[in-house]
């Protein structure tokens, strides 16, 4: 995963147009960056500016981990669409779980915001949530989610806290060629 000097815009992002980016390519690479506080109750966004410029057949490349390699949620991920775009997916956890997809191709080489957001419940080991929001209206308001699911184990299943913000440079033949820039995270929504 490579950085690049030229940063991504969003019109209204407080994140826009600050220094460089990160570059992802498809030789395979992982790495995370700890957040200052670990989370293991109530819920946790990340925002992030997203400009994927080729797309293939699906790959996750960033979401929350608990500073492992394996306990991962809110995994998201592009593939190419019918229509020569692409989808964003999601998928709540490392285990498995039903992994959804917009179905309404977005644009390649244009900048999307995007909202990862995990929330702890207590009821089950599977009840917590993923959701994600791709360019939500800029409000104090939170928006319906573009895409959620409950479906699989927890991240609290294993006592596991949310410690680290993940990216994934995939294998050649699956992942997205993308760049990601204007990083936040934290304990409201604030995009």
């Amino acid at each position: 995963i490579q950085t690049i000097a030229t940063g991504l815009t969003y019109s209204g992002y407080i994140g826009s147009g600050i220094g460089g980016a990160v570059q992802f390519g498809t030789s395979g690479e992982d790495d995370n960056h700890p957040l200052s506080d670990s989370v293991s109750s109530g819920t946790v966004y990340c925002s992030a500016l997203v400009n994927c410029s080729a797309a293939q057949v699906g790959d996750y490349f960033i979401h929350f981990g608990d500073g492992g390699t394996f306990n991962f949620v809110v995994r998201t991920e592009i593939r190419t669409s019918a229509t020569n775009g692409f989808d964003f997916g999601l998928i709540k956890n490392s285990t498995g779980g039903v992994l959804q997809w917009t179905n309404q191709p977005f644009v390649l080489n244009q900048t999307y915001l995007i909202v990862l957001k995990y929330t702890y419940n207590t009821g089950s080991l599977t009840d917590d949530e993923a959701d994600l929001f791709v360019n939500p209206v800029l409000s104090t308001t939170e928006p319906t989610p573009t895409l959620t699911t409950a479906a699989g184990n927890d991240m609290g299943t294993s006592g596991s806290a949310i410690k680290t913000i993940n990216f994934r440079q995939g294998s050649g033949s699956n992942a997205p060629t993308v760049q990601v820039d204007g990083i936040r995270v934290g304990r409201t929504r604030s995009e």
